[in-house]
């Protein structure tokens, strides 16, 4: 076994009993596969990024959609958060059995690699660096694109959560105003003229903080 680097034709039972190089021909077939498994590796880093994009897109979506209708019903309320759970389990389920294969694909790859470069083949080690090489300058554009639109979509997701916990708030103070000047239309007495005071007062201020809410929201996220 060989501890140095070293430039040779003849290779023996190369990663697999069997697989003897014997030729030029037989070296740099050998070179041009192991270049090959070095760009599929750049592929797939590729390929698992758009995948881990788009389940943070749809999950984006699910929070939204979660937060559409909210004058409906406790009970349509209940019914469609638990539609909304199970299909945002069935989707990570799918999302983690997806990415799971094609990280044992990578890491299969991976190795193989390694184990090639691990000959200490001087050809070897220039056709994997070369693969590697090139399929990055290919590939590594999208890489970079598909990471950007992540972290910008996880940071809206973080910045979001408070802006739609203060518009929930705000929703809630206005419906419960709202019950209280419907309930109040045939009370002509002094405190019913006091709550609705207090009612109005409440929808102007939950008014106020919902349009400070949407302009923090608006300067944080650059809108």
């Amino acid at each position: 076994m060989h501890v140095s680097f070293w430039f040779d034709t003849v290779y023996q039972n190369f990663l697999f009993k069997g697989f003897n190089i014997t030729s030029t021909g037989g070296l740099i077939g050998t070179c041009l596969g192991l270049a090959s498994l070095a760009s599929i590796l750049e592929v797939i880093k590729v390929y698992r990024a758009s995948i881990q994009l788009k389940h943070t897109q749809k999950h984006e979506n699910e929070n939204e959609n979660s937060n559409v209708n909210t004058s409906q019903s406790p009970e349509e309320s209940v019914a469609r958060t638990t539609n909304v759970r199970r299909i945002s389990i069935n989707n990570k389920l799918k999302y983690l059995s997806v990415n799971t294969s094609w990280y044992t694909i990578q890491d299969t790859i991976g190795y193989i690699v390694m184990l090639a470069v691990m000959t200490f083949n001087g050809y070897f080690t220039i056709a994997v660096i070369l693969g590697s090489a090139f399929g990055y300058l290919v590939f590594g554009p999208w890489l970079m694109e598909i990471k950007l639109k992540a972290s910008t979509v996880c940071s809206k997701q973080q910045k979001c959560s408070t802006c739609i916990a203060k518009m929930e708030r705000s929703h809630l103070l206005s419906s419960s105003s709202g019950h209280i000047y419907d309930g109040s239309t045939n009370d002509t007495n002094s405190s019913s003229l006091m709550e609705v005071a207090e009612g109005l007062a409440s929808v102007m201020q939950s008014s106020s903080e919902e349009r400070v809410a949407v302009e923090v929201h608006s300067q944080e996220h650059g809108t």
